[in-house]
């Protein structure tokens, strides 16, 4: 009976820390997201963030390919960014680890991600000819990737703003002391 409850016991505990860690990154994705793009409001940016992810492997980026190569082939864009100046192995084998939990998620949580309603969309009915001339830029991401010390983040990004008006790229963000985001490059990979 002893064995039993001892098995029973160290089961919950490991049932216990797996979903507090799955939770922990959960909340520390849509931390960033929130805080990414809460700067974007106070740009008075006119935007929609589509709650519909980006695959990890699409037409512009395959970013599991890309870890395994360590981005080497990749030019980073705005600087002399290297990779290999901020992320080490360790950091690409968490990010590894992190592409396999988020592979088969299709969608955000608008609830969690707790911008302004209007700022979110759901579902999009606009007309074509709104479409090509919109009011407002959409944007659409991969879930960030994080390094294992959290302060280093990859996040793949489009947006649309309008006929030959959009593009997509692979950011590269540091965090702060005070919580904030700074931009450190990134990897274009389409424009129009």
């Amino acid at each position: 009976m002893r064995k039993l409850l001892l098995v029973v016991f160290i089961a919950l505990t490991f049932f216990y820390s797996f979903s507090q860690s799955t939770f922990h990154n959960q909340k520390l994705v849509y931390n960033f997201i929130r805080i990414y793009f809460r700067g974007l409001e106070e740009e008075k940016r006119e935007f929609k963030l589509d709650i519909h992810l980006i695959p990890f492997k699409n037409r512009a980026i395959d970013l599991e390919e890309g870890l395994n190569n360590k981005f080497s082939n990749e030019r980073f864009a705005y600087g002399t960014l290297k990779l290999d100046t901020v992320l080490i192995e360790k950091d690409y084998d968490y990010m590894k680890e992190q592409l396999k939990f988020w592979k088969d998620s299709i969608q955000l949580n608008p609830k969690k991600i707790r911008l302004q309603h209007h700022k979110i969309l759901i579902k999009d009915s606009r007309a074509q000819e709104e479409m090509m001339f919109p009011k407002f830029t959409t944007y659409r991401i991969s879930v960030p990737l994080f390094a294992r010390n959290k302060k280093i983040v990859l996040f793949y990004v489009e947006n649309f703003c309008g006929l030959l008006c959009g593009g997509g790229q692979l950011n590269i963000l540091k965090k702060l002391k005070n919580g904030s985001w700074k931009f450190l490059g990134a990897i274009p990979t389409w424009v129009s």
